[in-house]
């Protein structure tokens, strides 16, 4: 939450149920679960992609540790089951996944 540009974070378990979450952007019960739900789709969608495509193509994208998105004003990055939430204009990517991986 102390990098400039996010606006929330949560950890999240892979059935898109809530662990945790911090910032304005959860302050509504509904944003914060509908946030884990979004999040869990989307990991399983990669996780599953990284899957088929690591046997088709030969080449290693497996284990799946992360993605991000980015749309309108917002992103979101991703790395096992913590994301933030960024406006997108305003942060340091590189310095958002390093924290991400601890």
């Amino acid at each position: 939450m102390k990098i400039t540009g996010v606006i929330g974070a949560g950890e999240f378990r892979d059935d898109g149920s809530l662990v945790d979450v911090r910032g304005k952007i959860f302050l509504e019960r509904r944003i914060a679960e509908g946030a884990a739900r979004m999040i869990a789709f989307v990991s399983t969608t990669f996780k599953r992609g990284g899957e088929e495509f690591t046997q088709v193509s030969g080449m290693k994208w497996i284990p799946s540790k992360g993605w991000a998105f980015t749309g309108g004003d917002y992103t979101v990055a991703v790395v096992g089951n913590k994301g933030v939430f960024i406006e997108t204009a305003k942060p340091d990517f590189n310095k958002i996944f390093e924290e991400l991986q601890g």
